[in-house]
């Protein structure tokens, strides 16, 4: 990817709860990359 950049968001703690748990389950690094992956994936369909 390129230069980071920080952002705040909210979400309801169940969707969070189902990231953290995707992370852990997956091996992905962060919540912060499963956030970014899932946000490409829908940028490419775009």
């Amino acid at each position: 990817m390129g230069k980071t950049e920080k952002v705040n968001v909210t979400l309801p703690g169940y969707v969070i709860q189902r990231i953290d748990r995707y992370v852990r389950e997956h091996n992905v690094k962060s919540r912060s990359s499963f956030l970014a992956d899932a946000a490409m994936e829908k940028l490419v369909r775009y």
